[in-house]
């Protein structure tokens, strides 16, 4: 006796139907639920099964679920060679500077960065093994840990479920957790969550894909700043504030997860984040940017609008934590994923970027710790430009007689001379000298 391939229930005659590819009986009432139901019995008629064998797409009801899944079939790629891409670095203060030049030594933008970016270009790349090893498992050490991931996760509902799975396999369990691209909506956004976190997310209305969410471990209290959390055409962004006292900061730390749609002014980009960033220098916080901002710093030295940008952060004090190509394909390579911050005190701190493909952007991570400062503790030394000291380099150098320095015939004699006399005032009016401290304040190095 023939059953149906669905209920497994006998199949009586009159009340079902024959696939003609798998030849496979089924019972009317069982596949009308799938919209399977012929027209007539006597037309030919394929089951649920074997047309979704045969057609994979057959069960996406919405352009843009099938718009989606395209996209994803159409980015696949297979990656650059690891080695390749550990050459390929975004260093702004060696590409245009000459470490034997005669003015490197005084030259600004190396004074007031070098030391805070000797933590950026350790930043490399890691499996889940190599970051097991590295990191360990920094709930369980005796410093006050942040740890911060962000990954342009290019669909939540499809690609959610093994992002957390790869996050399983990691010995360490991050406070933030970032996403660009989530592709959710207003109507699904409540339903994708991961456990043990609470979720802010800002999505777009009226139109597909963008959308930028933050997931926040439950051992943090947070604010939601809605203030700087915005969704506009050029840019997209969330924000939280966590209490100093979580960290045991000296200030509160603000958390901003930022996405950049490609192929927007990246000017008009440029105007939207300074505001958030004059905000946050005004109120005199910490903070942490992560995100896909569709800048690739590596043109830093070839592309004006990604100079301004660059150079924009340096004006606010921000430095990235990434400076190797987040999104890899045959071909190209590309830094347009990072983390800046304006915490550029210490250099105790792990930052680095996951090689691995759940989607065609590697995630980047930045681990950081923080500790009561002791009498051992190192601290970078600073130049102090103060106006007394000013006058005094500017006075020395009216009292010397140049014609006597200055060959008259011999460029580059004069040169030599001027620079030589040139650092010995500035070396004398500007030493290098380690900060006043206090034993009684803590630190939070980043």
């Amino acid at each position: 006796m023939d059953k149906c391939n669905i209920c497994k229930k006998k199949i009586v005659e009159g009340t079902n139907i024959k696939c003609l590819s798998c030849k496979m009986y089924y019972h009317i009432r069982c596949i009308a639920y799938q919209n399977d139901t012929p027209n007539s019995f006597t037309d030919p008629w394929y089951c649920h099964i074997c047309i979704t064998n045969a057609l994979p797409f057959n069960n996406i009801l919405l352009d843009d679920d099938f718009h989606s899944i395209l996209a994803e079939i159409f980015n696949a790629h297979i990656p650059m060679p690891l080695e390749e891409l550990q050459s390929k670095i975004f260093n702004p203060f060696e590409i245009s500077e000459n470490e034997n030049s005669p003015l490197y030594d005084i030259d600004p933008d190396t004074h007031c960065f070098a030391q805070e970016l000797s933590q950026f270009h350790d930043c490399s790349y890691y499996t889940e093994d190599m970051f097991n090893t590295t990191v360990g498992d920094i709930d369980n050490t005796d410093k006050t840990p942040l740890s911060l991931i962000h990954a342009n996760i290019r669909s939540i509902p499809q690609n959610l479920t093994e992002f957390t799975a790869f996050l399983d396999t990691l010995s360490s369990k991050f406070h933030i957790i970032a996403m660009s691209e989530t592709w959710l909506h207003k109507d699904n956004a409540d339903l994708y969550n991961i456990m043990d976190y609470a979720k802010e997310s800002t999505e777009r209305v009226n139109k597909r894909g963008g959308g930028v969410a933050m997931f926040i471990s439950s051992k943090l209290k947070y604010s939601k700043r809605e203030d700087l959390t915005s969704q506009s055409s050029t840019l997209e962004s969330v924000f939280i504030e966590i209490d100093k006292l979580q960290f045991n900061a000296e200030k509160n730390v603000v958390i901003g997860c930022i996405y950049r749609p490609p192929g927007t002014s990246i000017e008009r980009f440029i105007e939207e984040l300074t505001d958030k960033l004059e905000t946050v220098k005004r109120e005199n916080k910490l903070c942490y940017l992560l995100g896909d901002y569709n800048i690739n710093l590596l043109n830093y030295e070839t592309h004006q609008s990604t100079a301004n940008f660059v150079d924009t952060m340096f004006t606010y004090g921000y430095i990235p934590y990434i400076n190797k190509p987040t999104r890899v394909g045959e071909r190209t390579a590309t830094l347009i994923d990072n983390i800046f911050t304006n915490n550029t005190v210490g250099n105790d701190t792990t930052s680095g970027i996951f090689y691995t493909e759940i989607t065609d952007h590697f995630p980047i991570f930045h681990v950081t710790n923080t500790r009561v400062c002791t009498e051992n503790d190192q601290f970078r030394t600073r130049r102090y430009f103060s106006a007394k000291n000013v006058a005094n380099f500017t006075n020395n150098l009216n009292e010397l007689n140049w014609s006597e320095i200055l060959s008259p015939t011999d460029p580059e004699a004069s040169f030599s001379n001027f620079h030589r006399v040139y650092l010995e005032k500035f070396e004398q009016n500007f030493p290098e000298k380690n900060p006043q401290r206090s034993n009684t304040k803590i630190n939070m190095n980043g």
